[in-house]
């Protein structure tokens, strides 16, 4: 950290659930979290501008591999975690 550079406090209240919209570039580290991140949740995710690449298809394969349910469509990639 620079010396002109102030340092931010960040507090998180404790939540149960999070839930929102995020809208990102297409990107294979965003997308590689995005896709793990799905996994774990309890819910069904939705991923908007989801990288394709051979990394990215290996992770939802693994994700399909271990029980996980992911659907392709058209504008968006489906997970339903666990």
């Amino acid at each position: 950290m620079r010396k002109s550079e102030s340092k931010q406090k960040l507090l998180a209240k404790k939540t149960n659930s999070i839930s929102g919209v995020i809208s990102v570039s297409g990107d294979k580290s965003i997308s590689h979290r995005a896709i793990i991140l799905s996994m774990i949740t309890q819910k069904t995710t939705r991923i908007y501008n989801i990288l394709y690449s051979t990394d990215t298809n290996k992770s939802i394969s693994n994700a399909i591999n271990l029980g996980i349910e992911c659907k392709k469509n058209d504008d968006f990639m489906e997970i339903k975690g666990k």
